[in-house]
Formats: structure tokens, C-alpha cells, sequence
């Protein structure tokens, strides 16, 4: 199951090349060993020298050089940094470093720092721990994030909120660059579908009158998961049919398989583990609310639109990007983060009300439908990048 950034990367280069463009992207070293391949039209080349998934041990500077080496044999007309990772173009000096720079983010230092003291609050004081989440902010902020926004000709970012928090954080490096173009979903695959929603609930043996509550995404003590779990023991009584499914992997599934046995709901919570990008709105469709009790400050989740695409009631974390997909009480409920008695007030409350449910059901299409498409995202994107490109010309 791929996060929100892989999928926003995905989407677009797909459209893009739909469209008769040509998309080229340089990647860390492939975990299975190949050095380049073609999907949906996308060029691929992997760096076999670098780590999966890192910056760092040489990234910048081998993804510069094969920039560089590709730009000889086909040149191009711009650099698409898939949020920070084309920092090494700061620094470097060749004919593809010339090349205008379009960076797309999610997020930036701000979201790190919230997690980071997350994270202190959690596990307490640390020496180690401490010292080594300093040393990764400093990198982030002074080495990738603030050279590439000064280096970057256009900054698009995911949400107002992005583009607010890079002003204030990085002054001039950003100032007047930023521009919002909202994640997008692709509503031929996430859209109501009750086939597929008895599809799971068969699989699961959920009888009819389940309600079933989803989170889904990765399994990370930030992202809240924990709250669900208790709110679900608050509404065991009065609900003893209601179960939790969560969807996803991560390093707080040993805590959160512990607790739902501590608390007596080890039959109440579905742990399902990791489930292919295209399985998603199965399961989206087989949940009667979606929650997303996120503790730290999201872009724009695409969780969010998703699942709203497929109709569902959302409650989440009034935080970050959230409050620009969701006007609460009209398409979806937004609550105070960290409170899992308030979570469960919201669970009953709508359990409670089918008319109120169907209100918020019919607003999360609407939503989609009139700003959170994926044509919508790709026409935007489209012009913004050939305003860049038009740099290169002028």
C-alpha cells in the first residue's frame, strides 16, 4: 500500500503522459535490483548506488548526474522535484542544472517538527533519541528543503495550509512562489459501489447489521490509530456489534494488537495488514464511517478524498489540510485531535442519525466532484508546468 505522496506521484505522471507528455523519473535504487523500466508510459530509472527510499549517502549528487546524463541523449524542458528530493540542483553546475525547477509538497519542516515533539512527549527525555532527531531536523531544513526552494521556479503545494507554513518557515526562499493545486482522486476507481462493499463484508463475515468503522493508511503512533481503539471500549456496550477495522502496516501494529486485547476487543478490531493500492476503495466501500484521528499536521490526505469519493461519513482531526476538505457538519465532522471520548461521542452521534449520515454522505461527493478530481488536478498541474517550462524559451 503506497502513502499519499506515492500515490499523488503516480497519479500525475500517469495523467501527464496520458496526455502525450514525455515523464522521466530518477529513483533510489530498486529493491528488486532493476535499473530502469517503463509503467503506464512513465520512464523509470532507478540509482543502483543509493539506498531505498533515502536523500542521503550520495543521492543528490548521482541523481544530478543522471539528470544530467539523460538531458544529453533527450533534453528536457523542466525538473519535476517530487517534493525535496531535486535538492541536489542547488548545488550543482551542469547544462541540466539550468533546466527550470517545479517542486511539488506535501508538507515541509513544520509537519517533521510536530512529529518529532510528538514523539519526545511520548517516550520522554532521551539523550540519543533527542541529539538524533535534532541532527535529521537540521539536515531537513538546511541541506534539501530550504536550497531547493531557493532554487525552485515554482513551488506547488497540496494545500493552503502548506504554502502557509513554507512562507513563514523559509521567508524569501519561498516568498511569491507557491501556488495550491489540491490532490486529486480518481473517481473511476473510487466511487460508491455496493458490490464491492458486500464483497468485504462477506470476506470478513460482517453480518448486515454490523456497523463498520475504517481507518486505513500507515501504522504510526502519529497518526492516532490508538484513539480508535479506545473509543471503540467506550461504545462497547451500547454497540456490541460495531467493529474497527484498521487497514495498513506500520510500526504500531504490535502496540495496537496489544491494547485491543488489553481493553477485551481483540474480537471487535480487524487488523487486515497491507492491501494493494487498487483494493483500497473495496474497503472503502464496505466501511459505514471512515475515520482519521491524525496527531500531527497533514497536507492533504489522500485518505481523506478518497474515501470521501466513495461517499462515506468522515470524522478527523481538525488539523492542517483537513480543514480545506472538510466544512464540518456539511460533508464530514472535524473534532479536536488526541480526544478518543470525543471520537466515540461523534461514532454515536451519527450511528444515531441516518439522515444526518446521508447529508454528510451526499456533500463528500459533491466535494470531490466540484474540487478534489483528478482532471481537475492534472489540468492545473499542466499549466503550471508549461508556465515553467516557458522559462527555458523566454
Amino acid at each position: 500500500m503506497r502513502g499519499g505522496m506515492d500515490v499523488h506521484g503516480k497519479l500525475l505522471a500517469k495523467g501527464l503522459a496520458d496526455r502525450g507528455h514525455r515523464v522521466v523519473f530518477i529513483s533510489t535504487r530498486h529493491p528488486a535490483g532493476k535499473t530502469s523500466d517503463c509503467e503506464d508510459g512513465v520512464e523509470l530509472h532507478y540509482l543502483p548506488d543509493t539506498i531505498f527510499g533515502s536523500r542521503r549517502h550520495g543521492w543528490a549528487a548521482k541523481s544530478v548526474r543522471a539528470l544530467a546524463a539523460l538531458h544529453l541523449e533527450q533534453p528536457f524542458d523542466l525538473v519535476w522535484s517530487q517534493s525535496f528530493d531535486g535538492f541536489g540542483l542547488a548545488k550543482a553546475v551542469s547544462p541540466a542544472t539550468k533546466l527550470p525547477l517545479l517542486a511539488t509538497l506535501h508538507g515541509c519542516i513544520a509537519q517533521e517538527l510536530t512529529s518529532y515533539i510528538e514523539n519526545l512527549r511520548r517516550r520522554g527525555f532521551h539523550p540519543v533519541f533527542f541529539c538524533s532527531g535534532l541532527a535529521g531536523l537540521a539536515y531537513s531544513y538546511f541541506i534539501s528543503q530550504k536550497p531547493l526552494l531557493r532554487r525552485a521556479d515554482k513551488i506547488v503545494t497540496v494545500s493552503g495550509k502548506a504554502a502557509d507554513d513554507l512562507q513563514k518557515w523559509y521567508g524569501p526562499a519561498a516568498a511569491g512562489k507557491c501556488v495550491t493545486i489540491y490532490n486529486g482522486v480518481d473517481t473511476t476507481i473510487f466511487h460508491p459501489d455496493e458490490e464491492a462493499r458486500n464483497l468485504i463484508r462477506r470476506r470478513f463475515h460482517l453480518a448486515p447489521d454490523t456497523i463498520l468503522l475504517l481507518s486505513l493508511g500507515r501504522l504510526t503512533r502519529e497518526k492516532g490509530h490508538h484513539l480508535l481503539i479506545e473509543a471503540l471500549s467506550f461504545l462497547r456496550e451500547r454497540h456490541p456489534r460495531m467493529k474497527l477495522m484498521i487497514v495498513g502496516e506500520g510500526e504500531s501494529l504490535p502496540v495496537l494488537h496489544a491494547l485491543a486485547r488489553q481493553l477485551a476487543l481483540a474480537d471487535q478490531v480487524i487488523f487486515t495488514g497491507p492491501v494493494e493500492n487498487h483494493e483500497t476503495a473495496a474497503y472503502y466501500n464496505a466501511a459505514d464511517l471512515f475515520l482519521f484521528p491524525t496527531l500531527t499536521v497533514e497536507g492533504l490526505p489522500f485518505v481523506l478524498i478518497e474515501a470521501m469519493a466513495c461517499g462515506k461519513p468522515v470524522i478527523a482531526s481538525d488539523r492542517g489540510g483537513n480543514r480545506e476538505v472538510i466544512q464540518n457538519g456539511e460533508n464530514g465532522i472535524l473534532i479536536p485531535h488526541g480526544s478518543s471520548r470525543r471520537i466515540a461521542a461523534e461514532i454515536e452521534a451519527l450511528a444515531a442519525d441516518h439522515a444526518r449520515t446521508d447529508r454528510l454522505r451526499q456533500g463528500a461527493l459533491a466535494t470531490i466532484r466540484e474540487k478534489f478530481s483528478l482532471l481537475r488536478m492534472l489540468d492545473r498541474m499542466e499549466e503550471e508546468m508549461a508556465a515553467v517550462a516557458a522559462i527555458q524559451s523566454s
